[in-house]
């Protein structure tokens, strides 16, 4: 069972995103290119079959870029939601955020945090404005604890 840190949630930056709009930037600089070489040399074709082969690539990774990026903010708001959680417990329970640990980058109900030596599961109202915490013992003790982006 993996346990994710606050630090994990606070800092949901993603190397990948980085390498995406990078690939974007690059390809939308040869399509700039070849267009102006066809726009130039009209008599060349394969420069208008390159600019439409750079058109066609840029539009395919716009599109997953956009999924992917719905997606990213799906898991940005909920690692927000997380931290806010952790950061409550931390107050009442007195606990520093660095000893809390919990098993999900999401909250909802039956989510098991770790509080230094303990392990609770947490019971949320529908509307996630409240909570309770109901200590539990872990079958398997053996967990994972996930510091930094894997």
């Amino acid at each position: 069972m993996s346990f994710y840190t606050y630090e994990y949630l606070m800092n949901e930056s993603n190397l990948t995103n980085y390498v995406k709009y990078g690939l974007t930037i690059v390809i939308l600089l040869f399509l700039s290119f070849v267009t102006f070489k066809y726009m130039r040399d009209k008599l060349q074709t394969k420069y208008r079959d390159l600019s439409i082969i750079f058109c066609l690539l840029l539009i395919f990774i716009i599109g997953i870029q956009f999924t992917d990026y719905s997606q990213d903010q799906n898991n940005l708001s909920q690692s927000a939601q997380m931290a806010v959680f952790i950061e409550s417990v931390s107050n009442e329970e007195q606990v520093p955020t660095s000893k809390i640990l919990v098993n999900t980058t999401s909250v909802g109900n039956d989510m098991i945090i770790k509080l230094e030596d303990s392990y609770y599961q947490a019971e949320l109202n529908p509307n996630l404005e409240a909570y309770h915490l109901k200590e539990v013992k872990l079958l398997d003790k053996n967990i994972d604890i996930v510091k930094t982006h894997k």
